[in-house]
């Protein structure tokens, strides 16, 4: 009498073709889950950094003005009235995912004191399905 051990061939293809069908419903929807996660947290961390320069500039931090700049894979706070004439030593860095692209202004910065932003405008962050937008308004209110 023959005792069974183990599965059969039939029973492993059923259990791999079942795993394959999971997979393909599965990998599109976490792709397109860190699409929409990598968009979220760069609007989040671009309106953070807003608010901080805003406040240091507010507080007078390093009795300077403060902006911030934005790059292709970052953010940049900075010392100064300009990306181009700041103290780089006092720079901040914050990374976002590479995939992320900004359109719009690029850069602004604050008032001393007042904390009052010397351009406003809007900055739409964009991947590859989907888009969101923040705006900077003359009294330094960040809408998003």
């Amino acid at each position: 009498m023959f005792s069974k051990n183990g599965f059969t061939l039939i029973e492993v293809m059923i259990v791999i073709a079942l795993m394959t069908i999971v997979g393909a419903i599965v990998a599109p929807l976490s792709i397109d889950y860190q699409q929409r996660n990598d968009l979220d947290i760069a609007q989040t961390t671009f309106v953070q950094c807003i608010r901080r320069a805003q406040q240091m500039s507010m507080a007078g931090e390093a009795d300077s003005a403060w902006g911030l700049a934005v790059n292709t894979g970052n953010i940049i706070i900075f010392k100064g009235v300009s990306f181009l004439t700041r103290d780089t030593s006092l720079d901040e860095n914050y990374d976002i995912s590479s995939s992320i692209t900004f359109s719009g202004q690029s850069e602004y910065s604050f008032a001393k004191t007042t904390g009052l932003p010397s351009t406003t405008g809007s900055v739409t962050l964009t991947n590859s399905n989907y888009q969101k937008s923040v705006s900077l308004n003359e009294k330094g209110i960040v809408n998003y």
